[in-house]
């Protein structure tokens, strides 16, 4: 019986001895390295999304790390056996590591850096720099999709909504979910990466939340009550509660403990309202739908410090894959002078986004004439820098972006002209008298085939003698002059020529009355006309319908105003059911806005 207890005792002093010689018992996680069995793609730009296999990863995301090369990456996924990551700005082809708990692995393969297309999009920046989920944040940056699906946008790896799209800037909304890191954009299969993080932001207990909102749509301008939950609006003042309409902040009107009233702000379009108050952001679940004709889009891009545009030429072309670009140009910038210009710019409609294409080879202008025929833009006349009438006259290929000259029109045909298009001839309307310079009523007939010019019937008989800053179009075969006038006497009348029997023919005054320096263009069998100033020096922002079928004379219908400012000096053109709007100004302020209006939406 001794021996036997001598016996255990000796076998567990054996074991208990075998037990401390053991250098790496299972449960020691430092006997557990990491390791890296592969990774996909093999390549990519910085901004690409990488996983990587392998074995022994934390799950813990901030306890890996993962480099490039030796530049260090965002995970955004981790569990044991995969990571997510993001290749880092700055990094550069070579190895990628994995750090864990000290112990480090690296690939086999190199991991290869590529260069990113011309077209591929980048991010210059994004604002606010934080928010709670539900937060509304602008990126801005170059080649973005304008449909808001192709843009596949995540916050540290978690996908979020993209409410607004163009060329240049993603409104999104910060997904629920995600995590402090840097936004992340893709565009047909290229990224690019914010080089600051977004943080995430917790929310506070109050639980902000917009219950509801009414109406659910309306134009601009429309009042909209919105009753919210978890916070009371009474201990906070107007200005610290902020309302925006998918991106667009709004003033807050009047307000509650529970709700505020809004309105819905002049650059809206259909998304989420947010609402932002006391630190916390809350999100509505549905959209509020923009209604309404008027839409502003991209503003012009050939701005020169804050002067913008006015008295410029504008065309509707074709490129060379038969899509309808808008072309703007010329003009002056800077207070009312000597400041014109030459440049010419293009406006994509498909991505909202502006191109300067050759300069206009006939020099800085003002007031100059153009016209369209066959797909070519006519330009001539105007006022220099000296400043001193110009007489000349070019043809621009927008196919091949090139200017030609052509012979000199036979007679100085003036500036601040009417021009329209029949029957593939220009037409200019306005020419002076030899005699009086007031007295522009002259009408010039352009032929592009046998490069002739030649001198029609002037309009008359009138009340005034002269229409200088005349809007002009033309409709069904039939050329229309409205309003106009000389120094001190303006004119409300409209005409209508036809050059089928070369006479002039009155019709229905202009509704919106007496005007000059206003705009005019003819889409779809009808023709519009406005903004611009009155007699008694009032600026204005209106839009009138020329109906020719109305009865002998026609009719003027009043359309939506312009949803910003009045404003004279300004260019329209339609194409394909929509038309655009560029330039103008008021004395002391101009606009480089630009605008497109759908007809059939304005009801």
């Amino acid at each position: 019986m001794k021996k036997l207890h001598y016996l255990c005792l000796g076998l567990a002093l054996v074991l208990a001895a075998c037990g401390k010689d053991d250098p790496n018992p299972p449960d020691d996680p430092t006997s557990n390295p990491p390791t890296i069995d592969s990774f996909t793609p093999q390549e990519g730009t910085p901004g690409a999304i990488v996983v990587i296999i392998g074995t022994n990863f934390s799950t813990v995301k901030t306890e890996n790390t993962v480099k490039f090369n030796g530049t260090e990456a965002t995970v955004s996924i981790a569990d044991a056996t995969l990571l997510t990551v993001v290749v880092p700005n700055g990094a550069t082809s070579g190895k990628i590591t994995v750090t864990v708990d000290g112990q480090t692995a690296q690939s086999s393969t190199d991991f290869t850096v590529t260069e990113p297309s011309a077209n591929a999009p980048t991010i210059d920046s994004f604002s606010p720099q934080e928010g709670t989920p539900g937060t509304i944040v602008e990126i801005l940056g170059t080649n973005f999709s304008t449909v808001k699906t192709e843009n596949a946008v995540k916050f540290n790896g978690t996908s979020a909504n993209v409410s607004n799209a163009t060329a240049t800037m993603l409104t999104v909304e910060v997904p629920n979910g995600a995590e402090t890191g840097p936004i992340s954009v893709t565009v047909n299969g290229e990224t690019a990466q914010s080089g600051t993080d977004f943080t995430v932001t917790e929310p506070s207990g109050n639980s902000l939340a917009i219950q509801d909102f009414s109406p659910m749509q309306g134009p601009i301008g429309t009042s909209v009550t919105i009753n919210v939950t978890g916070i009371s609006l009474s201990d906070y003042a107007f200005n610290e509660v902020v309302v925006k309409f998918n991106g667009i902040q709004t003033s807050v009107n009047q307000k509650s403990s529970s709700s505020v009233i809004v309105y819905v702000p002049t650059f809206a379009t259909t998304g989420k309202i947010s609402i932002e108050v006391g630190g916390e952001t809350a999100v509505s679940d549905e959209d509020f739908t923009v209604t309404g004709p008027w839409r502003r889009i991209a503003d012009f891009a050939g701005n020169l410090g804050n002067s913008y545009r006015r008295d410029g030429i504008m065309a509707s072309l074709m490129d060379n894959q038969s899509n309808p670009k808008i072309f703007a140009g010329l003009g002056e910038n800077g207070s009312f002078g000597t400041n014109g210009q030459k440049d010419i710019w293009s406006y994509d409609i498909n991505t909202n986004s502006w191109e300067q294409k050759t300069d206009f080879p006939g020099g800085a202008r003002k007031n100059a004439f153009s016209f369209v025929l066959d797909n070519k833009w006519y330009v001539g006349g105007g006022i220099n820098n000296v400043p001193e009438t110009v007489n000349d006259f070019w043809v621009y290929d927008p196919i091949a972006d090139s200017w030609t000259g052509l012979d000199t029109p036979p007679v100085a045909l003036g500036y601040s002209l009417t021009t329209f298009t029949i029957n593939g001839k220009g037409y200019v309307f306005g020419v002076a008298d030899d005699q009086n310079n007031f007295k522009r009523i002259g009408l010039y007939e352009y032929d592009p085939i046998n490069n002739i010019w030649e001198r029609k019937k002037d309009l008359g008989p009138s009340s005034i003698s002269g229409f200088l800053y005349a809007a002009g179009f033309a409709i069904n075969g039939k050329g229309y002059i409205v309003g106009g006038g000389i120094p001190g006497v303006y004119s409300e009348e409209t005409w209508e020529y036809d050059p089928n029997n070369d006479t002039w023919t009155q019709k229905a005054d202009f509704g919106g009355g007496k005007r000059q320096y206003h705009l005019g263009y003819s889409m779809n069998g009808m023709g519009y006309a406005g903004m611009g100033i009155d007699q008694n020096n009032n600026d204005h922002k209106d839009l009138w319908q020329f109906d020719p079928t109305d009865g002998a004379s026609g009719s003027w219908t009043q359309k939506t105003d312009l949803p910003d400012g009045n404003r004279q000096y300004s260019s329209a053109v339609a194409t394909d059911n929509k038309a655009y709007f560029i330039f103008g100004a008021i004395i002391g302020a101009e606009y480089e806005q630009f605008w497109e209006y759908t007809p059939a939406f304005d009801n």
